[in-house]
């Protein structure tokens, strides 16, 4: 059915490219499990687990971070401290433009939650965090005035020192709770003297919330002096409700040893980028913890006018590149992306180490760099050229390095990686056998190929990975990825083959079990109940339709009652299978006039897109050119949310809606049972009518624009119908793409 066949594409072109959304991310999670688990590393004494954690949320939005923003409490109940600390470290991730991709969906996601909180301390901290995402319109922050709490004095100092430490702790976590600015002063004294870390910590948490210039101040002289707590201390200003720059450029200057080092760490993940001349200089510390701190803070205070700087360093061949490469490319961020191959090529035209700028190339994903990678494998840096494609988002790439892990097998990881990203699925299966066949003996490579076989859950898929089911060394790990893919597959694939493979993997999963594997032999009771439900169909009539006279047009294997599309509609176990990728048409080889046509029909995929053509000629849209086209199709899939009411499932398309059913779930039977007599048609789906209509009457007589035009204002498509009136013709399937079967079709001719 042509009509929403570019319907159909566009919206499964939108599902494939258009999202940063997945249920899971590569863990197999769902978003509410990465948002647990990310609150579990609060506080983060890892960075890297913790962006790792951080590309996860962003990978699984918009749901993930509805789930995260929604969990911030009324500011006054203090149960906000890692929600707001993992709120905060998303906004620096999305900051960072080695993150771009994440800025789009964290703004969306912020910006919601700001409009939507009733909270007036939880929509600043909001808009606070929009601005740190390079949000230019985003209000500006105004603190609301804090209302004093009658249950709660006011200490003095004096009054505070009387506290017992639960008290003063206590004291400490309300005024951050209520962002009372006016009781600073014991944050202050808290941070400055006291050696007690669990109220040093509070105290750290209370500055971080209440924000401002003298709470930033307060946390970096923390840094400067020493504190009790020095990871709370640290937290707080990563976490700051503010501007932090400031306080610790001033710092900066006059710091030494590991305040030096801390601050220079803050500087860097707060993306403080005035900073950068500072901590260059320290590069060159002879404090090696200070300089190494210095060097790993580079990239995140770089920008282009620093690119240069970088470059110079990369070609000197200096220490610790790997960090002056990380910086470079931070650096060439802030350059338009179509321009940066042309920056670093320039720069490694006359390059004494022009290895060191391959990761940078790798970077810019461009086919150019591609192009000059591989004109490096034959040269002195062939190792790191390897390396750099190892890296590169570019299907290009994946052919060098599966020529370059003819040495080193482990490549083809990255191989079978790129070939799952970047290549259509119905043309990955041969790449993934190349990969296969050049595993050779390695276990766990093979085993990686194999997996992203199955992945592609096709018959012939399911036979390639069956095919190693007799390698002792990988028997089991086969049968359960066969065990896993039969389900998906059967209905499509034929019994005996089935049958075959199923009997291989009960075979293994039996010998598991009697060794203790419960699992296996739950395994082996699932497949012979998957075997026992998936035997060919037996089609026949029914005693009272035999003795009215109905003719079974399929029995299962003979389609010599049909022409037309007999590749793309062809007998699978008792079905008629609609396998045809694209589809194609189905003709009765009789003619009909008036008729009582029934059949069962399933759909195996969601969106499936069919249709019964009625007193159709051969190769014409049935549509318009036959009597008309009654539709079969899966409206209840979300692809077909603006669909016209003419085109749901029973329609004559264009001309009569049908009442409107839910389908049954996908691989279930549905009976389907169509009565044509002269102009009226008659549609009922599992007992229901969902069309009756005199298809002349529907368009007042008018199956062509009166005027001889376009434009039919007498059908609800308002296009021209000139077969409506077709005295007879074939019975056809019009179909759009493969996942619907038919069984049990059969046709009285009514005289």
């Amino acid at each position: 059915m042509k009509k929403i066949f570019t319907l159909i594409t566009i919206s499964i072109a939108l599902l494939v490219c258009g999202s940063l959304s997945s249920a899971q991310d590569s863990r197999q999670r769902a978003p509410e499990t990465i948002v647990q688990d990310i609150l579990a590393l609060v506080p983060a004494d890892n960075q890297a687990t913790l962006e790792t954690e951080l590309h996860s949320l962003v990978a699984t939005a918009p749901r993930s971070l509805e789930i995260l923003t929604s969990m911030l409490k009324p500011s006054d109940s203090g149960a906000n401290a890692k929600v707001e600390y993992v709120i905060h470290a998303l906004a620096q991730y999305a900051s960072d433009p080695a993150n771009s991709y994440a800025v789009e969906a964290v703004r969306k996601c912020f910006d919601n939650a700001a409009d939507n909180s009733e909270d007036a301390y939880n929509k600043a901290f909001f808009l606070q965090e929009l601005r740190l995402v390079a949000y230019k319109d985003a209000p500006a922050v105004v603190q609301p005035a804090t209302s004093p709490d009658p249950a709660r004095p006011a200490y003095s100092k004096k009054d505070f020192l009387k506290l017992d430490l639960s008290g003063q702790r206590d004291a400490i976590y309300w005024i951050g709770e209520t962002r009372d600015a006016s009781r600073f002063d014991l944050v202050t004294f808290v941070l400055g003297k006291s050696r007690d870390e669990g109220l040093v910590a509070d105290a750290a948490i209370a500055a971080s919330k209440i924000g401002g210039e003298k709470a930033a101040s307060a946390l970096v002289n923390a840094v400067t002096k020493g504190s009790a707590a020095p990871a709370a201390v640290r937290e707080a200003l990563l976490s700051f409700n503010g501007d932090i720059a400031p306080a610790v450029m001033a710092a900066l200057n006059k710091a030494k040893g590991s305040s030096a080092a801390s601050l220079i760490e803050i500087a860097g993940l707060r993306h403080i980028k005035p900073a950068f001349e500072i901590i260059y200089a320290f590069t060159g510390s002879k404090d090696e913890n200070v300089a190494a701190a210095a060097r790993r803070a580079l990239k995140g205070v770089a920008t282009e006018g620093n690119a240069d700087t970088m470059a110079d360093l990369l070609d000197a061949g200096t220490n610790d590149v790997k960090n002056y490469q990380e910086a470079y490319q931070a650096a060439l961020n802030f350059i338009p992306a179509e321009n940066r191959f042309e920056t670093i090529a320039a720069r490694m035209k006359n390059a004494s180490n022009p290895q060191n700028f391959f990761p940078a190339l790798a970077a810019t994903g461009a086919d150019e760099a591609v192009d000059a990678l591989k004109g490096e494998l034959d040269g002195k840096y062939r190792k790191e050229a390897v390396a750099a494609l190892a890296v590169i988002d570019n299907f290009k790439a994946a052919e060098p390095l599966f020529d370059a892990a003819s040495a080193d097998k482990s490549l083809l990881v990255r191989y079978l990686e790129l070939v799952e990203t970047y290549q259509d699925k119905g043309e990955r299966l041969a790449d993934y056998e190349k990969a296969l066949f050049l595993s050779g003996d390695d276990a766990d490579i093979r085993l990686d190929a194999l997996a992203k076989i199955a992945g592609l859950e096709t018959p012939e898929a399911f036979v390639r990975v069956a095919g190693f089911i007799d390698d002792a060394g990988i028997a089991k790990p086969v049968a359960d990825l066969l065990v896993s893919m039969a389900p998906k597959i059967a209905s499509v694939t034929d019994y005996e083959v089935l049958k075959g493979v199923i009997a291989k993997v009960n075979a293994v999963n039996a010998a598991a079990a009697a060794k203790g594997d419960a699992d296996a032999g739950y395994a082996v009771d699932a497949m012979k109940k998957l075997l026992d439900d998936s035997k060919p169909y037996v089609n026949a009539l029914t005693a009272e339709e035999a003795a009215q006279g109905f003719e079974l047009l399929f029995d299962g294997k003979d389609m010599s009652k049909w022409v037309g599309d007999i590749e793309g509609y062809a007998p699978l176990n008792g079905t008629i299978n609609v396998n045809s990728m694209f589809g194609g048409n189905l003709y009765t080889l009789k003619e009909y006039s008036d008729f009582v046509f029934r059949f069962e029909f399933r759909f195996l995929v969601p969106g499936v897109n069919n249709g019964v053509g009625i007193r159709t000629p051969y190769d014409v849209d049935a549509a318009y050119f036959a009597m008309c086209e009654l539709q079969i199709l899966d409206h209840d899939d979300p692809i077909y949310a603006d669909l016209h009411d003419y085109q749901v499932h029973g329609s004559i398309y264009g001309v009569v809606p049908a009442k409107r059913l839910v389908h049954k779930p996908l691989g279930q039977w549905s009976e389907e049972e169509i009565i044509v007599k002269g102009n009226h048609i008659t549609v009922t789906v599992n007992g229901q009518v969902i069309t009756d209509a005199d298809i002349s009457e529907a368009c007042q007589g008018h199956n062509v624009a009166p005027d001889g035009g376009e434009y039919n204002p007498y059908t609800v498509d308002h296009r021209n119908h000139p077969g409506m009136f077709n005295p007879k013709g074939h019975v056809s399937f019009c179909g759009h793409g493969q996942g619907l079967q038919f069984k049990n079709v059969r046709i009285l001719e009514i005289k």
